[in-house]
This record gives structure tokens, C-alpha cells and sequence, in this order.
């Protein structure tokens, strides 16, 4: 009896030992959290001041420091961040960069006490991609299939600042293109006015974007009335499939494709009612799915392609569907013409710029005598500015 009581006291003390031990173990690590949780600093976007970013205002070479977009980066952007400390024993940081209810919110956090890189690309996910992942040592997204056709408009970082500023400064001091580095990361001192870390993020075009429009003949126009019913980019080879890599900085900076990769997947855009349509359009009020063409040359729609020549589609083309009237009378109805688009014979399309691809319809046959005397055919010339 005595050794049972001498075993259960000295199970019982063991337990206080390791009852002990756990909340010792349990403080330091809540203690270690809260320390963790002190040190992190929430770093702040402010990434359309002073960055050429607005879609329909495209120009060829980035601006670091003028105008303010902010303004006109839709709702629901979305930008994957990548923090990069100096000291290799740290993890990088992944988080997000979101645009709601014109404000930007932040999902950042790095730790002060430690300095950082910064790189960035929106969409967040890249048009067509899976598996994408970042490696640290080479400063480059890796990621498997691209889209070489799409109504999104990638972006990528090419420049980075940081600053602790009051919340009212929304202008950087300078940008460096190809600078990463946002400097040591400090506590933030708890002042009046408050004060914030920002960060400023020069943003480029991945893709180069063709904006298309049209125009009829004076002399067709004069005669007869065209009302589009349907307008559409097609190709069979949207997709780029392969492995891909975009290099943010260093001898190889841009980005990489496999060259055995191969093309395939359908694709088209919508040009009168897709996401990237113009909404000033001619559409007829009773009719708001239809556009009447005219002699002054209407933008329709854009979209974006990879600007390199050897994977561009040789298969694009445009389909249409039309009515050809005179007066309120249709004279021929919901007929189609398919033509090809130039795009693969472009030299050297270059990622940021903006290539005007203006249709001018010019009908083959004029109808003078009477309504059957031929089919109607649909001439379409293209031309690239």
C-alpha cells in the first residue's frame, strides 16, 4: 500500500512538473506571438500615384512620377504581393493588394527589424495560368500555360518605394525604375497626425492590347444602312502551353517561354457586348444589342495578346453578323462574313503599346436593281496604326 502511494505521489508531482513546463511553454509562446504580432507592420498601397495605369489611356513607356490614376483602377483589382527579406533565414511574405469601394486595402504584413524587396503582378492570378509559384533566388513567377488572347490587361512591378508618411500624402519623393528595395522596416512611432507605412508600385503592361474598330465606305453609307447583330475575335489557339517564367529584375529580366510549348484552346471576345465593349457605340434604343456602322470610325472594343510574334495565333479572325437596310426595310438579314486578322504578321509587337486595328467595310455589290440579284459580301481591310 505504501509503494501505491509512493508511485501515485510521484506520478502526481510529474504532472505538476509537466503541467508546469506546458504553461511555461504556453506564456512563452503567447508572449513570443503578441512579440511577433508588434513587430509586423502593414504595408500600405498607394499604387496608382503617379504610374500610368488606366487601360484606355495606354502609353508606351511607363510614367514614374505625374498624373494620379488611382482613380480609374477598377473595383475588385487585385495585386499578389511578394516581400522578400534580406536575411535568407525568413520566409517570404505573400499577400494581397485589393481594390473595393474605391480604396485600396492591404493583407501585407512584414516584420520590422528587417529589410525587404517588394515585387508585384496583377491580375493576381496570370490570364490562363496554374501552379505559379515564386522563387526567391532569381526574383521570377514560374507557372505553367499562359493565355496569349484575353480581355484582362496583366500587369507587372517595375519600380518600388516606401515611405512613413502621414495618410494624407499621396505622392512619392522619387522612382527608380528596376528598384525593388523598400529599405529597413522599422516600428511605426505612435504619433499626431498618425502615420503610415506606403508603398508606391510602378506598375507595366505584360501584353501588348489591340483595340478595334470600325468604319463603312462613304459610298455605301450613302446608299445603304449596316446594323451589326453580332461582332466576334475568334481563334483556336488562345493558349500558350507550356512553362513560363517572368523575371522581375537581373540579365533576364521579362519573360520566358518554353520553346517546345505548344498552342490550342478556343477562344473569342465579344465585341459589341463583352467586358471590354464600348458603351458609346451606336446601339439602336430598341435594339441595344446592335450597332449601325458609319462613315466616322467607331471603337468597339478591346483586348490584349502576347506580344510575341512566334505564339501568336495565325488563325484569328473576325465574324460578323449584320442586316443590310434601306431605309426601315431589311434587304438582306442576319447574314455573316468571316475575314482574318494580321496579327501574326506583325514585326516585333511590343508589350505596353497600343495597336489600332481599324475595319473598314466595304460592301462588293451594291443593290440597285432588285433584292436577289447576288449574294452580299462583306470586304473588310484592316489596318494596323
Amino acid at each position: 500500500m505504501k509503494d501505491a502511494f509512493k508511485t501515485f505521489t510521484i506520478k502526481f508531482r510529474s504532472l505538476i512538473i509537466l503541467a508546469s513546463a506546458l504553461m511555461l511553454a504556453l506564456v512563452s509562446c503567447t508572449s513570443d506571438n503578441n512579440e511577433d504580432m508588434e513587430n509586423m507592420v502593414t504595408l500600405y498601397p498607394v499604387i496608382g500615384t503617379g504610374i500610368e495605369t488606366v487601360i484606355n489611356t495606354r502609353a508606351t513607356t511607363i510614367t514614374l512620377n505625374g498624373t494620379n490614376y488611382s482613380d480609374s483602377i477598377p473595383d475588385g483589382t487585385s495585386i499578389s504581393i511578394y516581400a522578400v527579406p534580406n536575411d535568407n533565414t525568413q520566409p517570404v511574405i505573400r499577400g494581397r493588394f485589393t481594390r473595393r469601394n474605391s480604396r485600396w486595402s492591404s493583407t501585407v504584413g512584414v516584420k520590422s527589424g528587417y529589410r525587404y524587396s517588394l515585387y508585384g503582378h496583377s491580375p493576381a492570378d496570370i490570364p490562363g495560368s496554374n501552379n505559379l509559384d515564386f522563387d526567391r533566388q532569381t526574383t521570377r513567377i514560374h507557372f505553367y500555360n499562359l493565355d496569349i488572347i484575353t480581355t484582362q490587361d496583366p500587369w507587372v512591378s517595375v519600380a518600388v518605394r516606401s515611405e512613413v508618411v502621414t495618410e494624407d500624402v499621396t505622392t512619392p519623393e522619387t522612382i527608380t525604375r528596376d528598384n525593388f528595395d523598400i529599405g529597413l522596416v522599422g516600428p511605426i512611432p505612435e504619433e499626431t497626425p498618425k502615420r503610415v507605412r506606403k508603398v508606391w508600385m510602378a506598375m507595366d503592361h505584360l501584353y501588348a492590347k489591340a483595340t478595334i474598330s470600325f468604319r463603312l465606305v462613304p459610298q455605301y453609307d450613302a446608299l445603304r444602312t449596316i446594323r451589326l447583330l453580332d461582332a466576334r475575335i475568334k481563334t483556336n489557339k488562345s493558349r500558350f502551353i507550356g512553362e513560363c517564367s517572368y523575371y522581375f529584375a537581373g540579365q533576364n529580366a521579362g519573360l520566358s517561354l518554353q520553346s517546345t510549348g505548344t498552342t490550342s484552346n478556343f477562344a473569342e471576345i465579344d465585341l459589341i457586348n463583352g467586358v471590354t465593349a464600348n458603351d458609346s457605340i451606336n446601339r439602336l434604343p430598341e435594339l441595344p444589342d446592335t450597332v449601325v456602322l458609319s462613315p466616322d470610325t467607331l471603337q468597339f472594343a478591346w483586348f490584349c495578346f502576347l506580344p510575341v510574334q512566334s505564339k501568336l495565333p495565325d488563325d484569328l479572325y473576325l465574324e460578323v453578323s449584320y442586316d443590310v437596310m434601306h431605309g426601315d426595310s431589311i434587304i438582306r438579314g442576319n447574314q455573316t462574313a468571316r475575314n482574318k486578322l494580321p496579327l501574326s504578321s506583325m514585326m516585333n509587337p511590343q508589350a505596353g503599346h497600343n495597336y489600332k486595328i481599324t475595319i473598314d467595310v466595304d460592301p462588293s455589290y451594291l443593290y440597285v436593281l432588285c433584292d436577289g440579284d447576288a449574294d452580299e459580301e462583306i470586304r473588310i481591310k484592316s489596318s494596323i496604326e
